[in-house]
């Protein structure tokens, strides 16, 4: 192996198991086994836990608000053991997101309980910036879920156990336990309630 590929390998290996040590410690909870990629962005982690046998893929965002537009919000952000989140995935709370056990989501999710104003702030003319956050509820993702590259989860939604959400829905109601949901608005396909 020529010695200057295996000097780079060696220095880019030694930093990611540096950056990943460093920034375990910055969590709630970080369990054993779990492994973070380089994020884009976290925010307050101290108010985040990961379970043990998680992966967080590169370049995600999480995201706990505690703080916006002069109003205080106390979220909570919970991944369960050996959840596997994509690449470039979101998750941003002011409330709560649960996600369980087992959970296998695609690349690009994006789980936000909270949206930039309502339609008063619209008509008023507020710019999306300066509008405050509101929220319908936290967001609970129950055990053994599979959500597609894509998908856009918001707030005030509970996936069941077993459900499967496919590639570019929009989730905005919830989805019952092995069920399968698709769509813009997501609907559910087929499954037990079905």
């Amino acid at each position: 192996m020529n010695p200057i590929f295996s000097l780079y390998r060696f220095l880019s290996d030694f930093k990611s198991a540096f950056y990943r040590n460093w920034i375990k410690k910055q969590f709630l909870i970080f369990g054993e086994g779990a492994h973070i990629e380089k994020i884009d962005s976290l925010s307050h982690p101290e108010k985040i836990s990961v379970g043990q046998n998680v992966y967080i893929g590169h370049h995600s965002v999480l995201e706990a608000i505690t703080k916006k537009c002069d109003k205080s919000f106390n979220p909570e952000i919970t991944i369960g053991d050996n959840t596997r989140i994509g690449d470039y995935s979101h998750l941003g709370s002011i409330r709560f997101i649960h996600v369980g056990k087992n959970v296998l989501m695609g690349r690009y999710v994006l789980i936000i309980d909270h949206s930039h104003g309502d339609t008063a702030d619209l008509i008023n003319s507020i710019p999306p910036f300066e509008r405050d956050l509101k929220t319908k509820g936290g967001i609970t993702i129950e055990d053994d879920v599979w959500i597609g590259d894509k998908v856009s989860i918001l707030s005030g939604v509970t996936i069941g156990k077993g459900a499967i959400i496919g590639a570019n829905s929009v989730v905005v109601k919830d989805v019952p336990a092995h069920n399968f949901a698709a769509g813009a608005p997501a609907k559910v396909i087929f499954g037990d309630n079905n």
